[in-house]
């Protein structure tokens, strides 16, 4: 019997992927472990390899958008056991309801709510935000634009229309998944912060020495990484989320870390990151960078963050506040080294490097004292060099 080749979850916001390129062709016999699909999902492209040695039946075109966990294809032992090439009205992308095609979420949502999915009017693949939007239209029209009286004194529909002539352009996948989270987050996190300003001569004078010595550039956001992750070992409430009534404290240490590319945001991740050394963190950060800037970030680099830190090393932007990343209790935003006066011996001006950071944290998970405990950990670690005993790995 036929092996069914289906579309692997990659991220958790995920319900659909755009087909880039099949790298075989229908019919052909593929080793396993062989590439054989090149899909782009919300913040990767990502390569998809045969399970097992066999024939390939492609079952959905190329530049498709097919749903995650479609079958896409399928592989046989031997040439005779392949189904039939499906027809040019079988797109095999999506389940189905009826004449419709819908993501799996979407059939669950809809069913939840008696919602008809062939009423909604949206061609192509249904999701989970098509649902949920005809879900919340009535609640939304009246939070979000209050009604116009008419003539008749009927209630009429307020709809957002640009100010004026306005060039328009298609958001991304990326920038569409983004945004997507961004609001998730908003709308179902307590959102406070908790701002700092730290002296961080000893760090900066530790990078500068690192390059003449070893001729090593480490960035100040690998080495605010490093110490992300002690810290969060030290105070393991940071390294958790609030699902409803249930506090989840996770296991492991994976520090994700914001990438912005051409306009696109990514959050790779240092998996265990508690557990190397600085060169280790570094290293690994620089490798997910350059997989993202190839274009081919390994869809694990990108999954499992349980706490980020958003660095945005622009000069004179001190602060900046971000928005807590989905399944994760809080994220540090850390802004430009500045130079300034401050006091000195017997406070004789002299000048420092100072970095401003910022804790944004569910306020339903955390309070203002354990916000603070945390950022004065990170700030304690960013005064001193980065390879003292107390820094040192533990």
């Amino acid at each position: 019997m036929p092996m069914e080749i289906t579309i692997p979850q990659t991220d958790v916001s995920d319900e659909t992927v755009a087909l880039s390129k099949w790298l075989v062709a229908d019919g052909a016999k593929v080793e396993k472990g062989q590439v054989i699909l090149a899909f782009e999902a919300s913040k990767a492209a990502v390569e998809l390899e045969a399970p097992e040695a066999g024939f390939l039946r492609i079952g959905a075109a190329e530049g498709s958008t097919v749903a995650v966990g479609a079958i896409v294809a399928w592989l046989a032992a031997t040439e005779t056991e392949l189904p039939k090439p499906p027809g040019s009205d079988a797109p095999a992308a999506a389940a189905s309801s009826g004449n419709v095609r819908a993501s799996k979420k979407a059939l669950e949502l809809a069913a939840q709510h008696g919602i008809d999915l062939a009423t909604l009017g949206i061609p192509g693949i249904i999701t989970e935000k098509h649902v949920q939007a005809a879900i919340d239209r009535p609640a939304a029209g009246r939070a979000t634009h209050p009604p116009v009286q008419h003539a008749k004194g009927e209630p009429r529909a307020v709809t957002e229309e640009p100010a004026g002539p306005a060039k328009t352009t298609e958001v991304t996948r990326v920038q569409a998944a983004v945004a997507r989270q961004v609001l998730h987050s908003v709308q179902t996190r307590a959102h406070a912060f908790v701002l700092g300003r730290y002296e961080v001569d000893a760090t900066q004078q530790w990078i500068e020495r690192t390059l003449e010595q070893k001729k090593i550039m480490v960035p100040f956001g690998d080495i605010v990484v490093f110490h992300v992750a002690r810290v969060l070992r030290q105070l393991p409430r940071f390294n958790a989320c609030l699902l409803g009534d249930v506090i989840h404290e996770y296991e492991q240490v994976n520090v994700a870390f914001t990438v912005d590319i051409a306009g696109r945001l990514y959050t790779p991740v240092i998996h265990d990151a508690d557990k190397l050394t600085l060169e280790q963190v570094s290293q690994q950060m620089q490798r997910r960078k350059m997989e993202i800037l190839r274009g081919a970030p390994g869809g694990k680099s990108l999954q499992g963050g349980t706490f980020t830190v958003s660095t945005l090393d622009t000069p004179s932007l001190l602060y900046q506040l971000p928005i807590i990343n989905r399944s994760q209790g809080a994220v540090l935003g850390v802004g430009a080294r500045m130079r300034e006066f401050v006091p000195g011996e017997n406070d004789a001006p002299r000048i420092a490097h100072m970095a401003g950071v910022c804790l944004s944290y569910d306020h339903c998970l955390l309070n203002g004292s354990d916000a603070a405990k945390f950022l004065s950990a990170i700030g304690e670690r960013l005064s001193h060099d980065p390879e003292t005993p107390d820094t040192a790995p533990v």
